[in-house]
């Protein structure tokens, strides 16, 4: 199960591990989640010419 993120045709099935995994991972470099979220989400995004501030 786990949650789906979706992007075009492209979907990444990330499992609660996954997610646990890699909020340890984040947590340890010091990092808050939602803000490596947002980050990874903003490199996506301009690529496509958009930022976070322009599509939310």
């Amino acid at each position: 199960m786990g949650k789906k993120l979706r992007q075009k045709n492209f979907i990444v099935d990330l499992s609660e591990q996954d997610l646990q995994d890699l909020y340890m991972i984040v947590e340890k470099k010091g990092v808050t989640v939602s803000s490596f979220v947002r980050l990874a989400v903003d490199e996506r995004l301009k690529k496509f010419g958009h930022t976070i501030a322009g599509e939310i």
